[in-house]
């Protein structure tokens, strides 16, 4: 076997590897570089060969990874879209209605029609 040096180099090996021996030198060498270097590509690479997905080993091997299914979710869910506020009905405003003024008014004595005036001049200055 000849010398490895990446994972690419062992998850390509691995792939290509046809014997149950040939894959468990494999997986020890890299089981080993786990041991010893801080890189995640190991470990996944060791994951991967562990879990049996050797679409994701061939994957790390070629450097194609159009075949593999992706399974990862995203990493934030899309906000729902806030829903427009329905528009609460305006209170009615009173009605210009000059016949229920002058029914209110006629029914008025000389000392409540006074102060009415009264109160309406000061309102308008």
């Amino acid at each position: 076997m000849t010398k490895l040096f990446s994972a690419k180099d062992h998850a390509a090996a691995y792939a290509n590897a046809k014997t149950a021996p040939a894959r468990k030198k494999i997986r020890d060498a890299v089981a080993a570089k786990c041991e010893t270097n801080k890189r995640v590509r190991w470990t996944r690479l060791l994951a991967d060969i562990d879990a049996g997905r050797l679409d994701r080993v061939t994957a790390r091997g070629s450097g194609d990874w159009s075949a593999v299914a992706r399974d990862v979710e995203p990493k934030a869910a899309a906000k729902p879209k806030a829903k427009p506020a329905k528009a609460k009905p305006k209170a009615k405003t009173p009605a210009n209605d000059m016949d229920a003024l002058v029914a209110q008014l006629a029914d008025l004595d000389e000392v409540q029609m006074a102060a009415f005036f009264k109160a309406l001049t000061k309102a308008r200055a």
